[in-house]
């Protein structure tokens, strides 16, 4: 842990490609990847690591240790929701840690930047549609949305494949 650490400190401009080989490694140990991990929250991936560690973040959402899959929610943060956004979905249909389950709420809801469609549009065809009608209702009620959107919203959410109002009314006035 110690020698992540230094690691850590020691991570500087141009060492990214080093430093995701290491953060890649097999062997590493589970808390040496969240120290590392802990660093990319603050500072953010270089472009020359960007796409390989975006592949390792969304491949870590699935990892078995809960901090490994908070902390890369937290990293997910520097890269647009159309890259993640699909990953974020599957996390949350089976995602048992509420801290996890809010920080990825949070990254969506800040990723649709005032524009709720694309969650209704990956949710609409997403296959586990029922496990997330209740991450749905909570994302989607915890902002004020233009009223541009209201109605493309309510059609979207009332009619095939969703038809939230007959499949999961509460969910609908909610």
């Amino acid at each position: 842990y110690d020698a992540v650490g230094v690691l850590n400190r020691v991570w500087t401009l141009g060492s990214g490609l080093d430093m995701l080989a290491i953060l890649e490694n097999p062997k590493l140990p589970q808390y040496a990847k969240q120290a590392l991990l802990s660093v990319l929250i603050k500072r953010g991936p270089e472009d020359a690591v960007k796409a390989r560690l975006l592949a390792w973040l969304l491949n870590a959402l699935k990892a078995p240790v809960i901090n490994i899959r908070y902390l890369s929610i937290q990293v997910l943060a520097w890269y647009p929701l159309d890259v993640k956004l699909e990953a974020l979905l599957n996390l949350l249909v089976k995602e048992p840690a509420s801290e996890t389950i809010n920080a990825a709420h949070l990254q969506i809801l800040k990723g649709l930047s005032g524009n709720p469609m694309p969650l209704i549009v990956a949710y609409e065809s997403h296959p586990d549609r029922a496990a997330l009608t209740e991450h749905l209702v909570l994302i989607l009620t915890s902002a004020r949305w233009d009223e541009t959107h209201i109605f493309d919203v309510f059609c979207r959410l009332d009619v095939e494949p969703i038809s939230l109002l007959d499949n999961h009314p509460e969910a609908f006035f909610a």
